[in-house]
Parts: C-alpha cells; sequence; structure tokens
C-alpha cells in the first residue's frame, strides 16, 4: 500500500508552485529516486519483477553489445539472470555465475540482499549525482499510443565527467503508471562505451509470482551436484571463512 500511494504521488508531481521548470524536473528525479529505494526492500509476502533490455555502442564502432536482465524480489530472496551472469542470493548464500568463463563464485551472502537489489545503481538517480546536474531539456507530450510522456534531458557538470566519465542522460517516463521507460547515457570519448540505451520493460510492484528455491538450490541438486542448467561449470568458493557464510 506504501508502493502505491508513493507511486501515485509521483505521478501527480508535474508541476510544483514555486519551483522554477529545472528545480521541478529535478524534484521529479528526487521522487522517482526515492520511490526506487523503497523497491530495494520489498514488504513482507511481496514479490518484485523488474526487466530490461541494454545496449552498449562501442566507441571503436564495434558491433553493439546486448543484454536481457530480469530480476526477481522477495523478501531477504533475490534471483537476477541475464544472457550473461546469473546472480542466486538470500540471507544465507550468495552466488554469481559468470557464463562466459563457465564459473560459479560462492560468496558470503550479507544479512540483508546485496547490491544486485539497489535499483537506482542502474538508473544513477542517486540525489547526490543530481546535485551535479544540469537541465536542458524538461517537458511533457502525448505520443500515439504510448499515452503520456516526459522527457528530461541532464547535462553532466565536471566534476561527474571525471569521476563518471558520462556527459548527459536523456530520461522518457511513462507518466501513466509513472516509470522510467528509457533511458540513455553519453559517454565522454575517452571512455570504452559511447553511449548505453536501457529499455524497461516490465516493473512490477506486486507479482504474484513467489521465490520458492534457495540460492543453494539454484545451484546444488539435493546430491550436492550442480543443477543440470550448470553441470559442467567449476566453482569457486570466495568465502572468508564457513562462520561468516552461515
Amino acid at each position: 500500500m506504501k508502493l502505491k500511494m508513493l507511486l501515485i504521488g509521483l505521478i501527480s508531481v508535474i508541476s510544483f508552485d514555486g519551483y522554477s521548470q529545472d528545480e521541478d524536473c529535478l524534484k521529479f528525479l528526487s521522487d522517482y529516486n526515492q520511490f526506487l529505494n523503497h523497491l530495494s526492500a520489498p514488504e513482507k509476502d511481496n514479490t518484485f519483477e523488474f526487466s530490461y533490455s541494454i545496449t552498449n555502442q562501442l566507441n571503436d564502432h564495434s558491433a553493439p553489445v546486448n543484454d536481457n536482465v530480469s530480476m526477481i524480489m522477495a523478501e531477504g530472496k533475490l534471483q537476477y539472470r541475464s544472457e550473461y551472469m546469473d546472480v542466486f542470493q538470500d540471507t544465507l548464500h550468495s552466488f554469481m555465475v559468470l557464463k562466459s568463463q563457465k564459473l560459479i563464485v560462492f560468496n558470503n551472502s550479507s544479512k540483508e540482499v546485496g547490491a544486485y537489489q539497489d535499483i537506482s545503481r542502474i538508473t544513477m538517480f542517486r540525489d547526490s549525482i543530481l546535485e551535479h546536474c544540469i537541465v536542458m531539456e524538461c517537458y511533457d507530450t502525448i505520443l500515439e499510443n504510448s499515452g503520456k510522456q516526459k522527457y528530461i534531458q541532464l547535462a553532466y557538470d565536471k566534476t561527474l565527467r571525471k569521476s563518471l566519465s558520462i556527459t548527459s542522460q536523456r530520461l522518457y517516463f511513462n507518466l501513466d503508471n509513472g516509470f522510467l521507460k528509457k533511458l540513455v547515457t553519453l559517454y565522454t570519448s575517452d571512455h570504452e562505451y559511447k553511449s548505453t540505451t536501457i529499455l524497461f520493460h516490465e516493473m512490477n510492484t506486486r507479482s504474484k509470482r513467489k521465490i520458492s528455491k534457495s540460492a543453494y538450490e539454484m545451484i546444488f541438486a539435493k546430491n550436492d551436484h550442480l543443477v543440470a542448467e550448470y553441470r559442467n561449470y567449476r566453482v569457486m568458493d570466495n568465502r572468508v571463512s564457513k562462520k561468516t557464510s552461515n
């Protein structure tokens, strides 16, 4: 219920009396960041599903690198899958599967599900970053067959350009549901990537889907052999100690 009310509040944040247009747009992004932070900790008996596709355009003009990501989060559990890497984590175990290397890394698990659950890392909407951004464009439009959209273009100042190698971002919000639907990030000329485009396909905060298996069961069968999906993989135990992993 809290998430629903927060989202409704976010959709209504289109104009603020006493704010300039730039302040208005930065406030919109800050509120969205607050919304994402709430999603980082699903409420009890609630499941969150999230999926997006990402395209990295390299600076050497080679073919773009594409990936599709799906993520399911429940209380204390995370299942992250992409074409290059899988991550399974709960309060007892944490596994990172590097598919190109056919390697499973067995890590220590923290009390809370880790960094892959921090959705704000994908969009980079931390307030500390917004403080160093300049709003270049910000307006609402109505698109045919797409409903209401908010477009925001941010330019990064010298501090962020140096630390993040990002020059600007273009953001497209679906104002009918309040979610970001597309993010384009442009990098400095010395960066490996020329641009990154993320298309958000699903952000379901009230999914009926449940995570029935533990992180350990996603990797190992009952006989402690690897499950069929990872049968030919090797396992690297990267835990600090057995005491801290349980």
